[in-house]
């Protein structure tokens, strides 16, 4: 394994646990039988169907953190080529939708600071703009055509394209909401109007990232206000990924996985488990006519809260998907090296189903050791399940060994 580098155990929600190993055991059982025949003189056949158990057993050790993790900008993404929802297959800036849109002149794009402080992106109708202008104004940024000579996103709705406005959108925020935002216009599908047919990459989307880091923006969302009730808003994502500089010991470590390890769920598991808590809370509300309804709903936020506690903000339950669903091992690779260099640190995967010949090599692993997993992509880690952690201290020492067991697993429930 590469100095350096270390192991990572990765949970559901992304978020990525650092072990530093010392030995690895990786260990393939093929099921392969032989039976002696007789009159053969013992001769014996037998069948190989491609059948293997697979098992990686890893020991180390746990120690402080001797750099803490940085902290993180929360970003957002606004793709102004398609509707949101199930009306994604319609453009965005398709006829009918800007002028449910336009129609009340007071659009706005609304979005928080980590401080959750409300800022706003306000849009115009050419015909509405306060500086004079006409039907012929282009689709841009305008520093005056607002309301009372207000920065604004002209739009004309006759001939507006998503590249238009992801471009005018980007300079109104990087021009007039700098001191929380900065945003970059980014590549994207842009669907076809319904008269037109076709999808297209074109530059429509919008990357919103906040100035400041930390946790405060993650899991708010980015939101169209001041409009007609029949406007479809454009696909968004909201903010994620901001969060703030930590530093652990050993024992917060430690503490960290013997919680997970006991008490974590597979994404079956949350789905079964929330099937079951809805259905007995359905059947208590039938049975006293209602009356369980009132109480669910008027219940505080306590540990007696039951079934109301279902009802997860984005950020619990990107917090409460924290079961260890994958492990990246990484390794020295001379094969993949390139400008001179010895090695180059690539994951090890486990290359079950369809792969053939160098596919299943170092030769057709050609991401690098950094690669966030991805559960559709089986190169960028092994996916699977902790077995089995051990974990021991002696008193005095500074850090924790352990001894775990990874049973790799391509679909877990």
């Amino acid at each position: 394994m590469p100095a350096g580098t270390l192991i990572r155990l990765v949970q559901e929600n992304g978020n990525l646990i650092e072990l530093e190993a010392q030995n690895m055991v990786m260990t393939t059982s093929r099921k392969v039988g032989g039976s002696a025949l007789p009159f053969m003189g013992s001769r014996r056949v037998g069948f190989d169907l491609n059948v293997n158990s697979a098992m990686i057993n890893i020991s180390g050790i746990i120690s402080d953190d001797t750099v803490g993790t940085t902290a993180s900008k929360a970003t957002a993404t606004v793709n102004f080529g398609q509707r949101a929802g199930w009306q994604g297959a319609i453009a965005w800036t398709e006829s009918n939708n800007m002028n449910y849109f336009l129609m009340d002149n007071n659009s706005k794009m609304q979005l928080r600071n980590t401080a959750g402080t409300l800022r706003e992106v306000t849009f115009t109708n050419v015909t509405a703009r306060t500086d004079g202008g006409s039907t012929s104004d282009t689709t841009q940024y305008d520093a005056n055509a607002g309301a009372g000579s207000t920065p604004t996103v002209l739009v004309n709705k006759a001939n507006v394209t998503p590249v238009q406005i992801a471009s005018a959108v980007s300079t109104y925020i990087n021009n007039h909401l700098n001191a929380d935002f900065t945003a970059t216009v980014l590549a994207g599908k842009s669907v076809g109007a319904s008269s037109t047919g076709g999808d297209t990459q074109q530059n429509c989307v919008v990357s919103i990232t906040q100035t400041a880091t930390g946790i405060g923006a993650n899991d708010t969302e980015i939101t169209f206000d001041g409009v007609s009730g029949r406007f479809i808003e454009p696909t968004t994502t909201a903010f994620a990924g901001g969060s703030i500089a930590t530093r652990k010991s050993a024992g917060d470590k430690v503490m960290d996985l013997y919680g997970v390890l006991n008490n974590s769920t597979t994404q079956a598991g949350r789905l079964a488990a929330s099937a079951v808590l809805g259905a007995g809370a359905a059947l208590a509300i039938i049975g006293t006519g209602g009356a369980a309804g009132v109480a669910m709903a008027t219940a505080g936020a306590g540990a007696g809260a039951g079934v109301v506690g279902l009802a997860l903000t984005g950020r619990q339950a990107a917090e409460n998907n924290d079961y260890i669903c994958a492990i990246q091992i990484p390794y020295n690779s001379t094969i993949k090296a390139e400008n001179g260099e010895l090695y180059t640190a690539r994951n090890f995967f486990m290359p079950t189903g369809r792969y053939r010949g160098k596919q299943k090599t170092s030769e057709g692993n050609d991401h690098p050791a950094s690669v966030e997993f991805d559960h559709g992509d089986e190169k960028s880690g092994i996916q699977g399940s902790v077995q089995k952690m051990d974990i021991t201290y002696d008193a005095g020492e500074t850090v924790y060994n352990f001894n775990m067991i990874f049973a790799p697993i391509d679909n877990l429930l």
